[in-house]
């Protein structure tokens, strides 16, 4: 025969069920999100347009620019120079292509 569960176990059985569902301010912001009930647009968001967002973005961006350049654009250049190709159209639009 088994002892009936404490609060506690009760809880934590629903938790393994169904995920951690989080606190009730959290549900209550997430269930006006889905219900429309709270507006957000880009206009709205208190981090669009901060110096740090902009700053995170900008050297994102770089840092994909730098990976490309470091990486793709010289194994691209070999294939042509083995492939006695290199500098000629070819190897140019297969370049602009792959930008």
């Amino acid at each position: 025969m088994n002892a009936p569960l404490t609060a506690q176990q009760y809880q934590a059985s629903d938790n393994a069920w169904l995920g951690s569902m989080g606190n009730s301010q959290q549900r209550s912001a997430l269930a006006a999100l889905l219900g429309g009930g709270q507006n957000v647009t880009a206009q709205s968001n208190p981090y669009a347009g901060s110096g740090n967002l902009d700053q995170v973005i900008a050297q994102s961006n770089q840092d994909t620019t730098n990976a490309y350049n470091q990486n793709a654009v010289p194994q691209l250049a070999a294939q042509f120079a083995q492939g006695g190709a290199f500098g000629g159209s070819a190897m140019a639009q297969a370049a602009q292509q792959s930008q």
